[in-house]
């Protein structure tokens, strides 16, 4: 378990960590640790603790799934959550987002947060290319939040809904926000060779953002998972 107290963040020893979480019957996947988390409050009063999943090894996760604590000043749990890792599957050597949403915690006042891995299993074979590709996107500040732009291109015919998430960065690199997006606003059947382009507004976004990244999954019976490699972009300016 991982445990971080409100202005003293302390970092556990990578190589304790990684023999914790191979020890864990559920998840045979190393996680390098949780990283450029950050606790917050919504436009709703609610709680999240949202932030990265990083993983070290040249081992494939899936159904990835993190339970996440509240904690008050004497250390009693005051409020529990799970969320999956999004996307579900976490490729070797890269890292997924996450947002452990507190609901109606308004009214509580966390002294500190514990993060835990309660889900999870490892490939024994990498996950196909998934034929798809993110092209130029941008992001731009406007006044109903984040404007985002951009194509997405295949190589390969997918006609069921595709998802994603999006993780917005301060100047700092710590996770702000984290969204999941169903869709992207495409139009299906998505075809190879006629890129599609996409745009779309992501509303109370924190002012500190500055920066972006995307994950896209291909089609699955599952939401956020993937019978493909997810595709993600690099680190997108917001203007």
């Amino acid at each position: 378990m991982l445990r971080r107290t409100l202005g003293a963040v302390r970092h556990l020893n990578r190589r304790a960590l990684i023999s914790l979480l191979m020890s864990l019957p559920l998840l045979l996947v190393a996680a390098k640790c949780i990283d450029n988390e950050t606790l917050y409050q919504d436009s709703t009063g609610d709680w999240h603790v949202v932030g990265e999943i990083h993983n070290d090894t040249d081992i494939w996760g899936a159904d990835m799934e993190l339970g996440g604590d509240l904690l008050d000043a004497d250390g009693n749990v005051i409020a529990t959550t799970q969320a999956p890792v999004c996307p579900l599957e976490l490729k070797p050597h890269s890292f997924d987002g996450f947002d452990l949403h507190f609901r109606h915690s308004a009214d509580l006042h966390p002294a500190s947060y514990a993060i835990h891995v309660i889900g999870g299993r490892a490939l024994d074979h990498p996950l196909p290319d998934s034929g798809l590709s993110l092209n130029g996107f941008a992001a731009k500040k406007e006044s109903g939040g984040i404007h985002i732009s951009g194509k997405v291109a295949t190589t390969r015919t997918y006609k069921r809904v595709l998802t994603g998430c999006i993780a917005f960065y301060n100047s700092e690199g710590r996770v702000v926000t984290h969204w999941t997006v169903i869709n992207f606003g495409l139009t299906l059947p998505l075809v190879d060779g006629t890129p599609q382009p996409v745009s779309f507004t992501i509303p109370d976004v924190p002012a500190a953002a500055t920066s972006m990244k995307v994950w896209l999954a291909g089609d699955s019976d599952t939401p956020l998972a993937s019978d493909y490699a997810a595709v993600m972009t690099g680190s997108i300016t917001i203007h």
